[in-house]
């Protein structure tokens, strides 16, 4: 994650958080030139971000990654899992329900690989254009490994798995690994 760092006069640069959502890095008067001594940078995107579920939740943590980020993928690891459009789509209602008024956060929403994940369902998600949710990819979680993993994969190279990492491969649909083995 980036986090804006405290200015001290023995830093060579700062970075400071601006009120156009974005990070500004300046030059020390000992760096400075004839040329621009400043540099802005958009907000940056957090690729791998866990707001969990319940307003409480959502309404405590989603302002803030607003705040932090412009773009996050979000995962879908929740009781159930995010494991469908349909899903994704109720879980960013809930995510959007949360944000400030005026935020620029977009949430691209993380689908659960499951076992019973066919070929079908990824052609279906890697097509889906639609009602402000942006369907980032698959998320691969060997079932049991981590947090609200039950649900996920028991044997990821097995034989009747192929024709969905295919699919996944055929669409250029993202398959993002959890790192983790049971």
């Amino acid at each position: 994650h980036l986090h804006p760092a405290r200015s001290s006069s023995s830093s060579a640069r700062s970075c400071a958080r601006s009120s156009s959502s974005s990070y500004a890095a300046v030059a020390s008067p000992s760096q400075s030139s004839e040329s621009s001594s400043a540099l802005t940078l958009p907000l940056p995107d957090d690729f791998h971000m866990h707001l969990r579920d319940g307003a409480e939740v959502l309404n405590s943590i989603v302002p803030q990654a607003a705040a932090t980020f412009r773009r996050a993928v979000v995962m879908p690891n929740l009781v159930p899992p995010v494991t469908n459009i349909e899903r994704a789509k109720e879980y960013n209602s809930r995510i959007r329900s949360a944000l400030p008024a005026n935020a620029n956060f977009q949430p691209r929403m993380g689908l659960y690989l499951t076992d019973a994940t066919t070929p079908d369902d990824v052609a279906e998600a890697a097509s889906y254009d639609g009602d402000d949710v942006v369907l980032h990819g698959y998320k691969y979680y060997p079932a049991g490994a981590t947090t609200n993993s039950d649900a996920g994969v028991q044997n990821l190279l097995a034989p009747e798995n192929a024709s969905t990492l295919r699919a996944l491969e055929d669409a250029n649909f993202p398959l993002m690994l959890h790192g983790e083995v049971t």
